[in-house]
């Protein structure tokens, strides 16, 4: 039994070079697929990614319709120039108050960035006033509420005070512009 297995040493190293043809034959297909699997997520990924982009374009591309542009405008139009349209919007707001007997305090907070649009920032208004009838404060407060298609603001806060029965009050009121800076309004496609 023994002679049955003896190989020659020609077979001897014919079989080792087979065996280390077949093992370089697996390690060359063994890195190419694992190069090719590598390159399908990357094709991928790229597909994914020029799919992103292709939507983020249709979505740029809808907002530059006439509609859009026009509605931007006339959003853009509505927001204080600050800080050269301060000094017309306190003689306004002391103008809707005059007609009503109404002496009103205006203070105006710092400037801060708003955060979700770049190039707008907010002001907070306090107007305050003292011992002004309640029926004439609302009637002031009403009159701002008609020049709101003119500004971007919210009233924000309000503290009243009053003596018992009677119908006069004292208090504040907050409002919030939101502004941009006088140079913004030249680059107005950066405000959205």
């Amino acid at each position: 039994m023994g002679t049955y297995f003896y190989m020659s040493r020609q077979r001897w190293v014919a079989t080792l070079v087979l065996m280390l043809s077949m093992l370089v034959f697996w390690w060359a297909v063994g890195v190419r697929l694992t190069g090719a699997s590598e390159l399908d997520r990357q094709r991928l990924r790229q597909e994914a990614l020029e799919f992103r982009i292709n939507t983020l374009r249709g979505q740029r591309d809808a907002l530059n319709i006439a509609e859009a542009v026009d509605a931007r405008e006339q959003i853009r139009q509505r927001f204080l120039v600050d800080p050269d349209g301060l000094p017309g919007l306190i003689d306004e707001l002391q103008g809707l108050a005059a007609p009503l007997g109404i002496n009103v305090g205006i203070e105006v907070s710092g400037s801060s960035p708003f955060e979700s649009v770049e190039g707008v920032s907010i002001r907070d208004l306090t107007l305050r006033f003292t011992g002004v009838n309640y029926d004439s404060l609302v009637d002031y407060l009403w009159a701002i509420e008609r020049e709101s298609p003119r500004w971007v603001l919210l009233v924000r806060d309000a503290s009243l005070q009053g003596r018992g029965g009677e119908a006069e009050v004292s208090g504040w009121v907050q409002l919030r512009f939101w502004t941009i800076q006088a140079a913004a309004t030249e680059q107005s496609d950066l405000l959205f």
